[in-house]
C-alpha cells in the first residue's frame, strides 16, 4: 500500500499522523478494509443489519484520506449497517452524516439521531459508539489526533493542559451557526485532502488550525472556562480565514 507524502509540521512537537494511506482503498478485501479503519479510528464492527448478507461484496464503500493530522473517512452505504466504534486513547472522532441518518448510542447511555441537517456527534478517546444506519446514505468520519488537541490547548492557554480534553456533550447542533460551519468546514477538508480542491501544504496546515480552533473555542469542554479568561477570542479570525480559503 503506497504512502501519501508526509506533510511538514508547524504544530510544535506534533508530528503528522503515522498511518498514511491512498485516498482510494480497495473494497475487494473487507477484512483488510476493516483492519485499516480499526487502526485509523478504532472501528470494531461494520456489517449489514440484515443477517446472511454476503460479506465478500459488502453494501458499502469506503474512502479514507489524511490531511496530515486528521484522518477523514468517507462511508457510503446502500443498506442498513451496524457500526461499533471505540476510539483509542489517541483519537477524537467526529461523525457527520451527509445524507440519510445514523442512530447512535454513546457509552450505552446517550442516544443521538445523527442527520445531515440537524445533529452530528463527536466522541472523546475511549468513548464507545454503537450505531445503526438507515437503508441508504453517506457520512464523513474524522479522526483527530489527541496530540493535536493537546497542542492546540497549549497554544491557546499558554501552558500544557493538566487534564485531557473532554467535550461536555457528544452532540453537535448543526442548526446553529457553529455546527453548520463545522459541517461545511469538514466537507471542504475532505475535498482538499482528496485533491478535489488543490491546496499547498502551508494552506492545508492553516485549515487544520482553523478547524481545531472552531472545535476548541466553539464546543463546550472541561477547559472552556480557562480559554474564556485568556483575553483573546481567535475563533472569529480563524473562521474568517477558513471562509477566505
Amino acid at each position: 500500500m503506497r504512502s501519501n507524502p508526509v506533510l511538514a509540521s508547524s504544530y510544535g512537537s506534533v508530528a503528522p499522523l503515522a498511518c498514511r494511506i491512498d485516498p482510494l482503498l480497495s473494497i475487494s478485501d473487507p477484512q483488510t478494509v476493516l483492519q485499516v479503519l480499526k487502526d485509523l479510528i478504532g472501528l470494531e464492527y461494520l456489517k449489514p443489519i440484515e443477517p446472511g448478507k454476503d460479506e465478500i461484496c459488502p453494501p458499502y464503500q469506503i474512502q479514507p484520506v489524511s490531511t496530515g493530522h486528521l484522518n477523514l473517512i468517507y462511508l457510503q452505504w446502500e443498506e442498513g449497517l451496524q457500526i461499533i466504534n471505540a476510539p483509542p486513547d489517541s483519537i477524537y472522532l467526529m461523525y457527520l452524516v451527509c445524507e440519510g441518518a445514523t442512530h447512535i448510542q454513546v457509552d450505552r447511555s446517550l442516544k443521538i439521531d445523527c442527520q445531515s441537517d440537524t445533529v452530528a456527534a463527536i466522541c472523546c478517546p475511549g468513548q464507545r459508539l454503537v450505531g445503526t444506519t438507515d437503508a441508504r446514505g453517506f457520512a464523513l468520519l474524522i479522526g483527530i489526533d489527541r496530540r493535536l488537541i493537546d497542542q492546540g490547548l497549549t497554544d491557546l492557554l499558554g501552558q500544557s493542559p493538566k487534564q485531557a480534553m473532554i467535550f461536555e456533550t457528544p452532540i453537535i447542533d448543526l442548526t446553529q451557526e457553529l455546527g453548520s460551519s463545522l459541517k461545511q468546514f469538514s466537507q471542504f477538508l475532505w475535498q482538499a485532502a482528496t485533491g478535489v480542491v488543490g491546496l499547498s501544504t502551508v494552506v492545508m496546515e492553516e485549515l487544520e488550525r482553523a478547524f481545531l480552533a472552531c472545535l476548541l473555542k466553539g464546543l463546550p469542554h472541561n477547559h472552556s472556562d480557562l480559554l474564556l479568561h485568556q483575553g483573546g477570542h481567535p475563533l472569529a479570525s480563524y473562521a474568517q480565514k477558513a471562509q477566505t480559503f
